[in-house]
């Protein structure tokens, strides 16, 4: 199974991350120092502009990076002051074409379960200054554009006993469940280039299915969008794979799946990325 450890924790201000694979190129690699989080937030979220650089979101803070492969981080926006401490972060996500970012504070950070810092989505331009709410989605997790106004967001429960994926309108700021009765908590979520939705299961608790992906068809998207019906994770998802925590999905320009994670229940190592066919299933061991 092709392994690697993502990320190497140097102290409790600084994590080194050695980026192995990007929309840009599946074989770029960066040795980066990110900043590290904000006070009372437990990480530092990124994603990729399309020139290749790094844009970060401290959970105040949204940098981006001065040119490929370095540590240096020019400020160009935030959140409102008051939220600060009160975000996870759970993703920055680059618009398509890179002219703004998406911002989830995930669970609240040292807030939680408080709303509005727990689910509380944002819009910042790329022009930058300070972000604008659009939405709140409690326990959110991960998500991903499927057009420039679309998007899909994992969101979980308190109880990590189920989560759903959410479509948000963008546009009209309208929320809508697309995918429900997710056996357990929050996955990582991308949409491949076809259109079709890929999620799983971040944590069962009952231990069986963690790791679990599955394919949502980009025609059964559209139904549970006109309908207002959402899909069921077991009788409409097409099984894919079942491959360490289902977190931190990505595709490269090659079609290849991503997926990162670790053992988040048993209190083993995390960091680790696995590299699986979509189609098959099967997972490089190259």
């Amino acid at each position: 199974m092709m392994l690697r450890n993502l990320f190497r924790m140097l102290s409790l201000a600084t994590v080194t991350i050695e980026i192995l694979f990007s929309p840009v190129s599946k074989v770029l690699a960066q040795n980066v120092t990110l900043p590290p989080p904000e006070s009372g937030s437990f990480s530092t979220a990124f994603d990729f502009i399309p020139d290749g650089r790094l844009v970060i979101f401290t959970g105040t803070e949204v940098r981006i990076q001065t040119q490929q492969g370095s540590s240096n981080f020019d400020l160009i926006g935030n959140l409102p002051p008051e939220f600060r401490g009160g975000s996870d972060p759970a993703f920055v996500v680059t618009g398509l074409g890179g002219n703004f970012f998406i911002l989830g504070t995930g669970a609240g950070g040292s807030k939680f379960p408080n709303q509005p810092f727990n689910g509380s989505i944002f819009l910042l331009p790329r022009t930058g200054g300070q972000a604008k709410s659009v939405a709140l989605i409690p326990f959110h997790f991960a998500a991903d554009l499927r057009r420039p106004q679309e998007l899909f967001i994992n969101r979980g429960e308190a109880s990590f006993s189920r989560s759903a994926v959410e479509r948000l309108d963008l546009k009209t700021k309208k929320v809508r469940t697309v995918i429900d009765n997710i056996p357990g908590a929050s996955s990582g979520l991308v949409v491949d280039r076809h259109g079709n939705i890929y999620t799983g299961i971040g944590l069962d608790p009952n231990g069986a299915r963690t790791g679990e992906i599955r394919r949502f068809s980009r025609r059964d998207i559209n139904r549970a969008i006109q309908t207002q019906v959402p899909l069921n994770f077991d009788s409409d998802g097409v099984f894919v794979a079942k491959v360490l925590s289902a977190g931190n999905l990505v595709f490269d320009q090659q079609g290849d799946l991503w997926v990162g994670g670790g053992d988040i229940a048993g209190g083993g190592q995390q960091g680790f990325i696995a590299e699986i066919d979509p189609q098959t299933g099967i997972v490089d061991t190259s």
